[in-house]
This record gives C-alpha cells, sequence and structure tokens, in this order.
C-alpha cells in the first residue's frame, strides 16, 4: 500500500476492518508523512463533480456536424485524446463508438456548443445536469416504453351467446441508459468510466390478433481521462427505429391493435459529456 511505501519498512501498521481506524508506529517524520498523506486523501474525496449530459439528434457526417476531423479531433486544436470501443453487439451496423476529448481551454467547449445550437441539422433532445461526490456513479436514464398487446384470450357464454375477450398488455423499453463514475485526483484531473447502454425498438409485427414486438439492444463501455471542463463527444450510434412523426430520440406509445414494419427512421446520436470539479 502506498503508507507501507512512506515507511519502508521502518514501522508497523494496525488496521481495523470494524471500525475502519489505522494505527501505525514509526518515526515521527514518518508520521507526519503517513497523516499529510491520509489528510490530502480525505480531502481529495470531499470533492465533487457537476457533469452536463446533452443528448444531440443529428444527420450528417461528424466532420461537418461537430467541427472534427477524421481522427474526431477538434478544429480548434484544443483536443486532447481520442478513443474508440467495439460495440458490443455484432449484430448492428454501427461498427464502434467513436469519441474525443474537446478541451475546455481556450472556450473549445464554448465554441462547439455554440455551433450545435445555431446548426439547423441538430437538435438537443435531452439535457440534464448531474452533481455528485468523488467516486461515486451517476445514473442517467432518457427511455421510454411502448404497451402492446402480449396475448388475447377469449371466453364465449352459450347461455347469452356473448364473447367476452380479454388482453394482456406488456411493455418494451427503447432509448438510453448512462452510468458515469467521476474519480478525481489531487491535480483535478478527472477519470471518467461510462458504461452505454442503448435499447432500440425496431418494429412490431401483428401475428393473429397479437403483436410481436423486435428489439435490439447495444452497449459499450468507456473509460478515459479528462480535465475540468472538458467535453467528451461519443459518436457512432445509429438509431433504425420506428418513425413515429415524433420529434424525440425516444419513441413514444403504441396505439393498440397494429403492427408497424415499415417507414422506420434512422438517426445518428451523439452524447456530450462535460465533468467540472466544483
Amino acid at each position: 500500500s502506498t503508507i507501507e511505501s512512506i515507511l519502508k519498512g521502518e514501522g508497523d501498521i494496525i488496521l481495523s476492518k470494524r471500525t475502519g481506524h489505522i494505527r501505525v508506529t514509526s518515526r515521527p517524520d514518518k508520521i507526519d508523512s503517513v497523516r499529510g498523506f491520509i489528510d490530502r486523501l480525505l480531502k481529495n474525496q470531499e470533492k465533487q463533480t457537476s457533469i452536463d449530459v446533452k443528448i444531440v439528434q443529428y444527420s450528417g457526417d461528424e466532420s461537418s456536424v461537430f467541427g472534427l476531423s477524421g481522427k474526431l479531433a477538434y478544429k480548434d486544436n484544443n483536443f486532447s485524446n481520442s478513443i474508440t470501443s467495439p460495440n458490443t453487439n455484432t449484430d448492428s451496423p454501427v461498427g464502434e463508438i467513436k469519441g474525443t476529448i474537446v478541451s475546455g481551454k481556450f472556450n473549445g467547449t464554448d465554441i462547439l456548443l455554440s455551433s450545435l445550437y445555431g446548426n439547423k441539422n441538430v437538435s438537443i433532445t435531452s439535457s440534464i445536469n448531474l452533481v455528485g461526490i468523488n467516486g461515486s456513479p451517476l445514473p442517467f436514464n432518457v427511455s421510454t416504453k411502448r404497451n402492446y398487446v402480449r396475448s388475447i384470450e377469449s371466453e364465449y357464454d352459450k347461455d347469452k351467446n356473448t364473447e367476452t375477450k380479454s388482453y394482456e398488455i406488456d411493455s418494451v423499453e427503447s432509448g438510453l441508459e448512462l452510468l458515469m463514475l467521476p474519480t478525481i485526483d489531487e491535480l483535478n484531473n478527472i477519470e471518467m468510466t461510462i458504461m452505454i447502454k442503448q435499447k432500440e425498438l425496431l418494429k412490431i409485427t401483428k401475428y393473429e390478433n397479437i403483436q410481436l414486438p423486435e428489439t435490439t439492444e447495444n452497449s459499450s463501455f468507456q473509460r478515459m481521462r479528462l480535465q475540468s471542463g472538458d467535453t467528451l463527444v461519443l459518436t457512432g450510434f445509429d438509431e433504425n427505429r420506428l418513425n413515429d412523426n415524433r420529434g424525440s430520440t425516444i419513441p413514444g406509445i403504441l396505439a393498440l391493435g397494429g403492427s408497424i414494419d415499415k417507414n422506420k427512421a434512422n438517426r445518428k446520436i451523439a452524447i456530450l459529456i462535460s465533468p467540472k470539479v466544483i
């Protein structure tokens, strides 16, 4: 451990797992070093992170929409890093999730957001600010449910010559689920661990008197280091969903009793994540 490396064998460490107390015996200078390390560690754990998350729907390529080069480096040269992550669903038309880190220095993040707000091919469909302490996971769910007819039962009354039908209604969820884990170091660098799950309803087919939903699910895992104020831009999310003529990235509720398997809408989605140490 770090405390053992400070002592370098010149002392003893007694740790109580029940109380969480630690006792160190060594020379005074070693004790002071251990005390300083623990104080810095506790102070760092008290830091908080504010994370702005935006879900962006766009048409066109990343270069024209986000001002990103072929390697997804921002044009104002405030580029910090680039990442790629394979999509875990090999049947998906999307081969990989791509990303770039736009530096918060020289107003790089502000320039990016201003260009998005002024782009007619871009709509910011969801936006949220999350605040959490250092090392705590922050979930964000942008999804909805569609109801569909799972089964139908008929009961016929011979005496009254009537038929009664009962419907079993189920639901299928579509949308994006994010789980973000920010870890702040002593220099206020932020290591971001991000897990993303994308669920889509591709179509609902009517079979006799019931409805059969067809869904797909993709997931991605990202880990990268950012500075406070940087913006992470993740692209590569194609949305092959039902076209219900609504402006949201999330489908609405399907009217019962029908089938939809045509007129799909292909949209592109990007996720913008901007963490700050507060």
